[in-house]
């Protein structure tokens, strides 16, 4: 029954047309109201408060009075005419349970396990339903005990203190106890389990990465059991492995990446590893490690970068395809009928990129100053400026771009015609197909030597243009 169906304990006053109180009690009795009614007749009986004092004793209600109030509503009643009003006349005390000490978990991460979520999700490739931790976060505060008191309803009656249920938590071992609070050891995960609350550097996704995870960004390693679907995002702080293939959008592993299927680019198609990366095969993808790239079977219109080595099995063959490579290049095939091949060896990528990135920003200011030329001004000195300091690091990097003068390009089977092979500034284009040869630059530094590999360890002048 609803506080508002409660049935009226007693009725005070209201003798010879005067006002009158009705009183009803709530069903956990922790509260007492009235409903005050003005007087029909001028000449009614007035409320006395010690009287409606006495009324509510007699009733039993003679605990948390609120006197104040009621003598303010027996004189508003008694000296006008008002519509009726309901008005508190007492109020329990509430028992306070008793409190052990515990770890409060700080509240996202609180609400994240331990409540409902609720509302609509506007954006399914932004939500996570990982909490992601930084190291060194704070991850819940240690709580004081606290005593119990006991307390009393409005009539009387003494309600027991009780414990208050507490669910205990223990921080696990990737976590830090100082000074009442606990810290993250590492960046990662926050996971329950149990009773243990800890923070895990490796994340597991059985059922891929979806609207079921959103767009990803883990800062430990990540292992990938199902499918990455088209669209979303996933960027692993360290390692990252896929169990099949990978339909890749944008993914970023600043370890080593791992593919047991091959590498599908689905638009804009980037992968990019600050370690070594191994497939099956890659397609239609711009792929970029600094470590070595391992490929088992074909680079089929793709964009690698490596600033290291890149290894193709010997009956694996790149085609219709974009390769600069900072170390060696070992293969099966290069070009083929759906396309030609072009390779840069030898090369800083990261070098090349900060150059491009240079020239276009020089791009820009230069044309600043032909603005000003055009109007007969004297150039911009920040914009003089800027020009300067752009043509100093252009300096300063463009020793460093071609790194390598040793690299080797190893071919063990065909070499299509249309096939470009740069090292260094040297380039040879392949105007008819030839098999086995190992590409390397000349000691001129001026062209590039093309040796059978059963005569690898003889010179050999380069092939005709």
């Amino acid at each position: 029954m609803s506080d508002e169906d409660r049935p009226v304990l007693f009725s005070y006053g209201g003798a010879d047309g005067g006002p009158r109180v009705e009183v009803t009690v709530s069903e956990d009795a922790m509260l007492a109201w009235g409903t005050f009614y003005s007087g029909s007749e001028p000449q009614g009986k007035l409320l006395i408060w010690t009287e409606f004092v006495a009324a509510l004793q007699s009733s039993g209600l003679g605990s948390g009075l609120l006197e104040r109030e009621l003598q303010e509503a027996l004189f508003r009643y008694n000296t006008g005419h008002h519509a009726p009003e309901k008005i508190v006349l007492a109020r329990g005390l509430a028992p306070v349970e008793e409190r052990p000490a515990y770890l409060r978990l700080e509240a996202r991460f609180f609400s994240h396990h331990f409540q409902e979520q609720h509302g609509p999700q506007i954006d399914f490739k932004e939500y996570s339903p990982f909490v992601i931790v930084k190291k060194g976060e704070l991850l819940a505060r240690g709580i004081l005990p606290r005593p119990g008191a006991p307390g009393k309803n409005v009539l009387g009656v003494d309600l027991p203190a009780g414990k208050k249920d507490i669910k205990h938590l223990r921080p696990g071992p990737h976590t830090i106890y100082a000074h009442g609070k606990v810290f993250s050891r590492i960046a990662g995960r926050f996971t329950v389990e149990g009773d243990v609350f800890d923070v895990s550097d490796t994340l597991e996704l059985d059922a891929g990465v979806g609207y079921g995870t959103g767009n990803l960004v883990f800062p430990g390693s990540v292992v990938v059991k199902g499918v990455v679907s088209d669209g979303f995002r996933l960027v692993a702080g360290q390692s990252l492995t896929v169990k099949g293939p990978l339909d890749a959008s944008e993914v970023l592993s600043h370890g080593n990446l791992v593919v047991e299927g091959g590498i599908i680019g689905k638009k804009p198609g980037i992968v990019r590893s600050g370690g070594t990366i191994k497939a099956l095969f890659v397609e239609h993808c711009q792929v970029e490690a600094l470590g070595t790239i391992w490929v088992t079977k074909a680079l089929l219109h793709a964009t690698v970068n490596t600033n290291s080595d890149l290894q193709i099995d010997d009956n694996g063959r790149i085609v219709a395809s974009t390769v600069w490579v900072k170390g060696n290049l070992t293969c099966g095939q290069l070009g083929g009928d759906s396309g030609p091949v072009r390779v840069v060896a030898g090369s800083d990528f990261v070098v090349r990129r900060k150059l491009d990135a240079l020239r276009v920003k020089y791009q820009g200011v230069e044309g600043e100053i032909q603005k000003d030329k055009a109007r007969h001004l004297d150039p911009n000195p920040e914009h003089v400026a800027a020009m300067a300091q752009i043509v100093s690091e252009m300096n300063e990097l463009t020793p460093r771009l071609f790194a390598n003068p040793s690299t080797e390009v190893r071919v063990s089977g065909k070499i299509f015609e249309g096939t470009v092979i740069d090292i260094g500034f040297a380039s040879l284009t392949i105007v008819r197909e030839v098999k086995g040869q190992l590409f390397k630059l000349a000691p001129d530094g001026k062209s590039i030597l093309a040796v059978p590999l059963s005569k690898a360890e003889k010179d050999s002048g380069p092939v005709p243009e």
